[in-house]
């Protein structure tokens, strides 16, 4: 069940940042429904993620409380977060 959460919650955070837009912590946290602290946690491993899968990497940018959007993708995104790997 937990895992079933937190693949919500990473999916969630990984298709605000695939609209393009840039978003603050605040924002992303707002609009997920969790804690700035734990998004931050949550996009790290998802960066971390993404890089070792050949996605790409989130780009962040300081000043403005944290912003993030997707850099340039070099393959397609294949639906499985981290924590839920087969």
């Amino acid at each position: 069940m937990k895992e079933d959460k937190n693949a919500l919650y990473n999916n969630k955070i990984l298709q605000y940042l695939m609209d393009g837009e840039t978003y603050t912590i605040i924002k992303l946290a707002d609009n997920v429904g969790l804690s700035e602290k734990t998004v931050r946690t949550r996009m790290k491993q998802l960066d971390e993620w993404l890089a070792a899968e050949g996605f790409g990497k989130i780009e962040k940018k300081a000043g403005n409380r944290d912003m993030a959007k997707p850099r340039q993708q070099t393959k397609t995104y294949s639906g499985k977060p981290p924590g839920k790997r087969s």
